[in-house]
């Protein structure tokens, strides 16, 4: 009976591990969405190459990091942003690289997290979005571009980006309105 009792507490902690690892958040650059925070990135990310200050975003109220990538070691990376939130948790990181390794790195996110949609046409706009955890990735890879974008966010920082867009097209919408 003892021995039952102890397989089953082990099968216990072995479910619960395993669900505890699905359920992490993406970690671009070792950074994990919603955990790391800007001192974090500035002491490692700012040993290897240099960042600026980008302001304040304007759907997370916090800090953005900017730089040119060189030194991080990722191919065909040219741009780098951090998006930080007002208490300085990391939201969001945005990549933009070189578009002819859209395919190669689609590969490779796919067998990192799970896919959650994709449009891969022969001629045309390619994406694919994944999720891990509370976070969503996306590549995109525009047709008439030699760039393509990865985008690391929160699920919170994309609610309040579509709420906050909503409600200045709303705005937009009423001031052309009231022009006419």
């Amino acid at each position: 009976m003892k021995r039952i009792i102890t397989a089953l507490f082990a099968a216990l902690a072995l479910f619960a591990s395993a669900s505890t690892l699905a359920a992490r958040n993406a970690a671009p650059m070792g950074f994990e969405i919603g955990v790391a925070t800007i001192e974090q990135v500035k002491a490692s990310i700012g040993s290897k190459t240099a960042l600026q200050d980008g302001g304040i975003n304007a759907y997370s109220d916090g800090h953005m990091l900017k730089g040119e990538g060189k030194g991080l070691d990722v191919a065909g990376l040219q741009r780098i942003l951090f998006i930080f939130d007002s208490k300085g948790v990391l939201s969001a990181v945005r990549m933009t690289l070189a578009k002819d390794g859209f395919r190669t790195m689609a590969g490779q996110l796919r067998g990192k997290y799970k896919v959650n949609a994709q449009q891969l046409p022969f001629v045309g706009d390619a994406w694919v979005h994944y999720y891990a955890g509370e976070s969503l990735i996306e590549l995109d890879a525009p047709h008439l571009s030699f760039e393509m974008s990865l985008t690391y966010l929160s699920k919170t920082f994309q609610h309040e980006f579509h709420k906050r867009r909503a409600a200045e097209r709303a705005a937009e919408a009423k001031e052309q309105a009231a022009k006419l």
